[in-house]
């Protein structure tokens, strides 16, 4: 069995639930007539806040609500550009009740994590442990049975709990992606983190991982409204490439990262699939309905190739696909849902080499 189609049946095997938004933090409390700063993970696109009481002023992934005069509950909506929802529950209390809960001398704390979803997925080298990142932690499994090993956060030294990518080395080193920095873990179960401040990190989400080869890694990074990439050698020197630095376009996500055996890397974005040669240079790819009205290259959500050179394209809009003398097309064509691409694959495409 292959190792790809192994991780596909592990997949298939744990509780999965679609993709959601999340909240940071996801139980909001703030004083009468205070105010309190939110962020929501997950979205893409334009985002919309609204609130059922108060007032609230967003700025994309951000935003600040202002409390009324009187307790009790608000429930902030947020709307993104897929149509995803989410909605997060503030707590609003007067000064002498939020002091008392938060008494250092008072307070019980206990961690609660929501691991429902499944961000990442990471075998080991010897097939026998499975990496499964989730919005409330990382989480080791026996690959054989599914069982829980252990589950790590930032108790355990991760940046945040919010994994949204996972890499495995051919050492058994591991890198987690999170949504506040990049973290390793050494051979010696050590680990280090990265964060803007103390590596060539653009941004401290990162949202994609790819090898490079030899022995380094690619890095996607995004603090809304910007992306960018970074890389990291095998000899330890950073490289970063933004729109402000580079002529890396100006995005503002990164959902996956795929390098070519030439060396060249292929990055999905929200709207764009982008290149960036061997030589460096960056260029830039989208595919249009023959009205000229519909973007196919909606959320790119992963890319992976083909055995004759060729590369298939996850998105919003469909399955597409890019051959060999760079045609995109879509597979197949018009606006149709992603599930019924699985029986109109091009011949001689059985060989799926990615999920």
């Amino acid at each position: 069995m292959s190792r790809m189609r192994y991780l596909y049946m592990l997949l298939l095997s744990l509780p999965l639930q679609a993709f959601a938004l999340s909240f940071e933090p996801a139980s909001p409390l703030v004083e009468v007539n205070g105010q309190i700063a939110i962020s929501v993970q997950g979205a893409q696109g334009e985002v919309i806040w609204s609130s059922n009481k108060g007032r609230i002023e967003s700025n994309g992934n951000q935003a600040t609500f202002f409390a009324p005069a009187e307790e009790g509950i608000a429930t902030i909506v947020v709307v993104d550009g897929l149509g995803e929802v989410g909605n997060v529950r503030v707590s609003i209390t007067s000064s002498d009740v939020s002091s008392n809960l938060f008494s250092p001398e008072n307070v019980n704390w206990e961690l609660f994590n929501n691991r429902t979803r499944i961000h990442a997925l990471a075998l080991s080298t010897d097939s026998n442990t499975l990496w499964v990142g989730t919005p409330g932690g990382l989480e080791e499994r026996d690959a054989r049975t599914g069982e829980i090993l252990q589950v790590f956060t930032t108790l355990d030294g991760l940046p945040s709990n919010r994994i949204a990518s996972l890499y495995v080395t051919s050492a058994d080193e591991l890198w987690v992606g999170t949504w506040d920095g990049l973290a390793y873990k050494d051979i010696n179960n050590q680990w280090t983190v990265y964060a803007s401040q103390n590596s060539g990190l653009p941004y401290h989400h990162i949202s994609a991982l790819e090898p490079d080869g030899q022995g380094g890694i690619w890095i996607g990074a995004e603090h809304y409204p910007n992306a960018g990439l970074a890389h990291f050698s095998a000899s330890a020197e950073w490289s970063s490439y933004t729109s402000q630095n580079s002529s890396f376009p100006d995005i503002f996500s990164i959902n996956d990262i795929y390098q070519e055996p030439n060396g060249g890397i292929w990055i999905g974005e929200y709207q764009t699939l982008i290149y960036r040669s061997v030589d460096g240079r960056f260029e830039t790819h989208t595919l249009e309905e023959p009205t000229g009205e519909y973007s196919v290259f909606n959320n790119i959500t992963a890319i992976a190739p083909d055995s004759n050179g060729g590369l298939w394209i996850s998105t919003a809009g469909g399955l597409a696909y890019r051959d060999t003398n760079g045609q995109l097309s879509l597979v197949p064509s018009g606006k149709s849902k992603p599930v019924e691409f699985l029986f109109d694959l091009p011949p001689g495409t059985n060989n799926v080499s990615g999920i």
